[in-house]
């Protein structure tokens, strides 16, 4: 482990995962400096602070530099051996007990997932990274024992050095262009997940997605799920090869799009406890226990229940296109989807992919957000005219109510945005817990 007792350590970046990476530097002896350029920070806590343009100027007199996940690498003029991350310290440390999850749709379902089995199978379980938790929040408590589940997004990835033993890699399309170049650079970032394993790691992948199909030709040892040798969907039920593990009709989760999650950390999980020396019979029952009883993450396909027989569904985490177009096939019903929102510069043109293929049960788009217009403007263009646009930063009870006007009873109402929510509301967060509260006082009506 490295020593930060008297080191000048830098944090680039003070949010969620800045603030829990300087208090576990502080806790061991470490001089930290908080570096941001928001000069409206709270500068809160037992540091030294830096804001403003010139806040990553001069790392050079830092012994060493944490780098937060948003802050892209290409931010820090400083020599590459000096730079950390929580994700790069943990492996460093404890390698050979993380299970790393990346893809553009589904690594957080996919990784609680995949916790929740581990438990229901006896293991110490910790679950981190993207899904708001830092590794370095519960570093104290592992132990050689424990395994730990990472949420992995390619701002995490970008500049990985190592991968875990274990990795998933879910389907990967077009996202988060306003802050990578290109995209070969997301592709890039994100197969470093595997990138430096060998052929004694685990590491399964996406057989049908055409930027993750071909990854078992450079990586010989990566496995397909969806396939009839790993996790798949066989008769209607979840199998792992020739095992049946538990019927679909069971699984707790909603939408097909989950089906494959939970073929994913099937897959790894059963290599994973194999290698913790479960026998078959011990490794079905745990698969089974936690496939049935998991139904989700907030904010993701969550039910709201019913109000005067209109179904309403929390998916504020949908962020891109793909989320979407999973939503919309998740529900047979006639759908009322509100879309829109920040524009992280990947074109809307997928986004009129998916409302389109489902044009026969939408019956109306609420549109919102920076983007709204020009959805509004291809929609048009494709001959699809039922849609609403409403002004940007329309409130959440005005986007409900509008909702609401057009559904009928047995309709599902559901804000999947397809965009992330900066532009309207603080984080997908705040975007979801005000729709909750909006269909709460619909409910009170």
């Amino acid at each position: 482990m490295i020593e930060f007792a008297q080191k000048q350590v830098a944090v680039a970046g003070f949010g969620v995962e800045g603030q829990a990476t300087a208090k576990f530097l502080q806790t061991r002896g470490a001089i930290v400096t908080v570096l941001d350029e928001n000069t409206q920070l709270d500068q809160a806590g037992p540091y030294t602070f830096k804001v403003g343009k010139q806040a990553f100027s001069d790392l050079e007199s830092y012994d060493f530099v944490f780098r937060t996940a948003g802050l892209h690498p290409r931010k820090l003029s400083v020599d590459q051996s000096k730079i950390l991350t929580a994700y790069s310290l943990l492996l460093q440390d404890y390698r050979q007990q993380v299970i790393g999850v990346t893809g553009t749709k589904g690594k957080g379902t996919t990784s609680t997932l995949i916790g929740h089995i581990l438990k229901a199978a006896g293991k110490d379980v910790y679950v981190a990274g993207n899904i708001g938790h830092s590794p370095l929040d519960f570093y104290d408590q592992l132990t050689a024992d424990s395994l730990i589940v990472m949420e992995l997004s390619s701002f995490q990835l970008i500049d990985a050095q190592q991968s875990p033993h274990a990795a998933v890699m879910l389907m990967i399309e077009p996202d988060h262009m306003d802050w990578h170049s290109n995209m070969d650079e997301y592709i890039d970032s994100k197969l470093n997940l595997v990138r430096f394993q060998s052929d004694l790691d685990i590491a399964v992948y996406n057989p049908e997605n055409p930027n993750t199909k071909d990854i078992s030709q450079e990586f010989e040892w990566a496995l397909p799920y969806l396939r009839g040798t790993q996790g798949h969907v066989r008769n209607g039920y979840i199998c792992f090869a020739e095992n049946k593990i538990t019927p679909v009709s069971e699984v707790g989760l909603i939408g097909p799009h989950n089906l494959e999650n939970i073929c994913a950390a099937t897959t790894v999980c059963w290599y994973i406890l194999k290698e913790q020396g479960l026998d078959e019979k011990q490794i079905i029952t745990a698969l089974n226990a936690a496939i049935r009883s998991f139904s989700g993450l907030p904010h993701r396909n969550e039910d709201l229940g019913e109000v005067n027989g209109v179904r309403y569904i929390n998916d504020t985490f949908s962020a891109n296109p793909i989320a979407l177009q999973a939503a919309l096939s998740s529900f047979e019903q006639p759908k009322i989807p509100i879309v829109g929102g920040f524009d992280k510069k990947v074109g809307q043109e997928n986004i009129i992919k998916a409302l389109i293929k489902y044009t026969d049960s939408i019956r109306h788009v609420v549109l919102i957000g920076q983007t709204a217009e020009a959805i509004a403007e291809l929609l048009q263009h494709a001959g699809f005219s039922n849609y609403s646009i409403l002004p940007l930063n329309t409130n959440m009870k005005t986007i409900v109510a509008m909702a609401n006007s057009h559904a009928e009873p047995g309709d599902v109402v559901l804000l999947s945005p397809g965009h992330a929510s900066f532009d309207m509301f603080k984080n997908y967060k705040d975007r979801g817990e005000q729709f909750k509260q909006a269909v709460a006082e619909l409910s009170n009506e």
